[in-house]
């Protein structure tokens, strides 16, 4: 379209040039032809090639308009009134429309050294003309006002505009756009030195130059803002220096000749030439200020880009930059020319900025891959992992020591695994893969090759982000011989060791199951009568043998189908399932009396004791716990009646109900109103004999009853429902005490707090112990919370909250170990730091081997997990060195020391006279 445009252009001016010279008459036709073409060149260039500023071409056509009027009027004879009939009343037109395209070029606004440039270039021709031109013909009578005007300050007004084009821009454009502007001078020179030249030929360069200029597609170039140069070119150098040469030169030229005439004039434009200079000079060190600030600002963006770790940083590195680079509030597009030098800088250094940070992470990615294949490589676990389909895409070197196969890749995973937790395998694997963590899996069953199944602990992830893994990585640990250690140790302490019998625990799993069968269940709790006055006559190992015989007899007059345990160390339990009533368990309660009235045979000996016997049935209750607790209260009230008798529990008890109720009533104002005291045992290491910890033992001492036994209280607290608000009083206090250890002591002990199981099992529990440490201040590791070994055995959520206190540095101990749950296999999920031995491991190891040697085993195993363990209960030194013979680390009892108060604990440490054995 441009082309075709300009081609039309050139053949409509060579037509109308024709036309010109061979019809004269046509002339007002034909200027009239010419503007029209002009204008219409110019407008057309605008409209098809859009120019950043449209204004000072606007202005160009209104110059051109004005010529084309100019032209006609001095065709019209006597249009211009007193021999008017030049070109300066054209050129009069077109000087204001120049001036204001001129100056509304942002091309020529934005380069302010140029314009000054220009305007000593113009003030130095301007002198030139004034003195050549103007002033000798000022006397001339044909010399008018605009025709003087005109010729000054059009060739100045010429060299501004072609040192405003001149460097800035190249092009056919730039090119006809002086061509079309010097047209005038050459009219006004043809028509001065009065030639045989037509001196229009200047105006129809002019109009058509111009038009050609508004239709090259460069024409956009010359309104488009570009970088200001920095430097100035030996040309333009000479020829500022020689423009600001005439002023001096043309009064030593006067000088010469004869008068000087233009003094005046001269000092004048000296005066101005200088003030220029100066402005030139102020507006060279603005911008070198300027250039210096850039090169600093892009000096502190490589270095910010250099210390950049991610490509975040790195945009805000130049995001901040380009702010600082651009001044405030600016807007102009010449603003942003300037940055077009510092930009391709900035960017350049973030590029590389960005290829250093990409190029550290592929070494990472590859450096995390390697850490990975040596990890593999050599872990003992096998690593498996296995692609979207559930099918094996890697396996560890110890696949094959574990599996019995060499290669495994290939098989879908549920396949290693028995028929009957293929499922879920299966399900874990997906679940996982749906974004389910599942850090323990649990113990599965792998199906050895080469032999039979073997016992291995799971965990599941997801690494199908990670690149290096892409894929649900199965570890599969050997387990078996850790689990055959746990089931032989949680088998022994299932079973009483010395007489056979089985344990607490055994008879509390017994009770419940049969309070769930149909018929009638009685619980039997059968105390021997003073059974420490007859080990003290005959010895602990004639002892031992009344126990064990104890056992056999029960065992002999129960029926197979009922449940006989040794409860604790002369307390016996009798579970009686399904009987058809009460009376047949009442006749089998006066039967055991019977016959422990014939004496025992012990190792020659002949020793006679004879049985206490409390009973309840599922006719009150049906609940397993209030079925024993209210045995044992039959059992008090039978024992308080004498020795060889037994209470069934009925309404006769109602009075002891009451007074236990009574007693609950006022426990629970005691644990409102701080009326209960708390003391401390010490827990030392039984081979320096240093005191390491304390644990906290809560006490009451009633205002009418005195001082209540520790096991009544918590026999109490149970039944009131207290526990756990009596739980919470004894930790706060203990977590108190042990910060005042804490700033009193270099090596504070740590406290050692039993934790009831419905206490723990309390909403926000984990979350108050936390806040307690936090409040007081307690170093995490000062405190051991002491918990059942049923309640880590309980549900998986326990282990996860146990989790949590020991990830914050709190220790977990076992308490009562041998009495309850043995609590082994939480380990597996849940280690424990402690296991505290029940009392009664350590009061029978002195009169038994086996006792003795089932301590030790369990030491043993504890020390294979990394738990230690606590020996309680120790009496006697015997007892101590038995203890630590056995492998028990730590101690505690009366030996050692009682339970003491809480202020005393600092000066027991600190006194020389410590009893703490050496």
């Amino acid at each position: 379209m441009a082309r075709r445009l300009a081609w039309g252009h050139g053949l409509a001016a060579a037509v109308l040039i024709g036309l010109y010279f061979a019809v004269p008459a046509w002339h007002v036709v034909t200027w009239s032809l010419f503007g029209l073409l002009g204008c219409a060149a110019i407008v057309a260039g605008w409209r098809l090639h859009r120019p950043r500023r449209a204004l000072p071409w606007l202005w160009w056509a209104g110059g051109t308009v004005a010529l084309a009027v100019g032209a006609v009027a001095v065709s019209l004879p006597g249009a211009v009134p007193h021999g008017a009939a030049s070109p300066w009343w054209a050129e009069a037109g077109l000087l204001p429309c120049l001036v204001v395209a001129l100056v509304t070029s942002r091309r020529f606004a934005a380069d302010r050294t140029a314009l000054i440039d220009a305007s000593i270039l113009a003030i130095g021709a301007g002198l030139l003309s004034w003195v050549l031109v103007v002033e000798p013909h000022l006397p001339a009578p044909g010399l008018t006002v605009v025709r003087g005007t005109v010729s000054v300050a059009y060739p100045a007004l010429l060299a501004v505009v072609a040192r405003s084009m001149v460097g800035a821009v190249r092009g056919w454009s730039a090119a006809l756009f002086l061509l079309s502007g010097a047209g005038p001078l050459v009219a006004d020179i043809l028509y001065g030195l009065e030639l045989p030249v037509d001196w229009r030929l200047g105006w129809i360069l002019f109009l058509v130059s111009g038009g050609a200029a508004a239709l090259h597609p460069s024409m956009r170039t010359l309104t488009e803002p570009r970088p200001v140069g920095t430097g100035d070119s030996t040309a333009r150098r000479l020829a500022i220096g020689a423009a600001s040469l005439v002023a001096p030169l043309i009064p030593l030229g006067q000088a010469s000749t004869g008068e000087v005439r233009d003094g005046v004039v001269v000092a004048v434009v000296s005066a101005v030439l200088v003030a220029l200079a100066v402005t030139r000079m102020s507006h060279v060190d603005a911008g070198l200020r300027r250039a210096l600030d850039r090169e600093r600002e892009l000096r502190r963006a490589c270095e910010a880009l250099l210390s950049a770790t991610d490509v975040e940083t790195v945009t805000a590195v130049v995001h901040e930059s380009v702010g600082r680079l651009l001044p405030r509030g600016a807007s102009d597009d010449n603003v942003l020319v300037d940055l077009r030098q510092a930009v391709p800088v900035l960017a350049g250094q973030a590029a590389t900025a960005i290829d250093r940070i990409a190029l550290i992470r592929e070494l990472d990615r590859r450096d995390s891959e390697a850490y990975f294949r040596t990890l593999v490589l050599t872990a003992a676990e096998v690593i498996l992992i296995v692609d979207d389909g559930g099918r094996i895409r890697y396996g560890s070197p110890s696949a094959t020591g574990l599996l019995g196969v060499d290669d495994v890749t290939g098989r879908p995973v549920w396949d290693l695994f028995v028929p009957e937790q293929r499922d879920a395998v299966s399900a874990a694997v997906e679940a996982v893969r749906l974004g389910t963590v599942i850090d323990s899996a649990g113990d599965w069953t792998v199906l050895r090759h080469t032999g039979g199944p073997v016992e291995v602990e799971v965990s599941i992830r997801d690494l199908r982000h990670e690149p290096s893994v892409d894929g649900v990585v199965l570890t599969l640990r050997d387990v078996t011989e850790r689990r055959r250690q746990q089931h032989e140790l949680e088998r022994r302490a299932y079973l009483d060791p010395l007489t056979g019998l089985g344990s607490h625990l055994f008879f509390r799993d017994e009770t419940r199951r049969a309070t769930a069968a149909p018929g009638v269940t009685g619980v039997l709790l059968a105390d021997l009568d003073d059974l420490r006055g007859v080990a003290g006559t005959v010895g602990p190992e004639l002892a031992d043998g009344l126990l064990r015989a104890v056992g056999a007899r029960l065992r002999s007059i129960v029926d197979g189908a009922h449940a006989v345990a040794r409860l604790d160390g002369d307390e016996f339990g009798v579970l009686v399932a399904g009987a058809a009533e009460v009376a047949g368990i009442d006749r089998l309660v006066a039967g055991l009396l019977d016959r422990f009235t014939a004496p025992f045979e012990v190792s020659g000996s002949t020793i006679t004791v004879r049985l206490t016997i409390g009973l309840a049935t599922t006719v009150d209750t049906d609940d397993p716990a209030e079925l024993i607790s209210r045995a044992r209260v039959a059992l008090r009230t039978a024992k308080a009646t004498g020795t060889g008798f037994w209470r069934r529990y009925d309404a006769a008890l109602h009075r002891e109900i009451l007074d236990r109720a009574r007693l609950r009533t006022e426990l629970g104002r005691a644990i409102a109103t701080d009326g209960l005291e708390l003391c401390f045992q010490p827990i030392v290491d039984l081979a320096t004999g240093r005191a390491h910890g304390f644990e906290s033992l809560v006490r009451w001492r009633h205002p009418v009853r005195g001082p209540l036994p520790a096991d009544a209280l918590v026999d109490l607290a149970g039944e009131s429902g207290l526990t756990a608000p009596l739980g919470a009083w004894a930790l706060e206090r203990s977590v108190r005490e042990a910060a005042g250890w804490q700033e009193a002591l270099a090596e504070p002990p740590y406290v050692s707090v039993d934790v009831p199981d419905h206490q723990f099992r309390a909403p926000g529990f984990v979350e108050h112990v936390l806040t307690l440490i936090s409040r007081y201040g307690l170093a995490p590791h000062l405190l051991t919370l002491e918990v059942t070994g049923s309640l880590i055995a309980d549900s998986q959520p326990v282990r996860e909250d146990l989790s949590i206190l020991r990830s914050a540095g709190i220790r977990v101990a076992i308490d009562d170990f041998g009495t309850g749950h043995p609590s082994l296999s939480c380990l597996q999920g849940v280690p424990v730091d402690v296991l505290k031995l029940h009392r009664s491991f350590v009061d029978t190891m002195s009169g038994s081997i086996r006792r003795y040697d089932l301590v030790a085993g369990i030491a043993h195993l504890a020390r294979t997990l990394r738990v230690d363990v606590v020996a309680q209960g120790i009496a006697t030194t015997t007892e101590r060195t038995l203890s630590s013979g056995a492998g028990c680390a730590y101690g505690q009892g009366t030996l050692i020391a009682e339970p003491m108060p809480a202020d005393e604990v600092v000066p027991w440490l600190t006194h020389e006279d410590t009893p703490v054995f050496a």
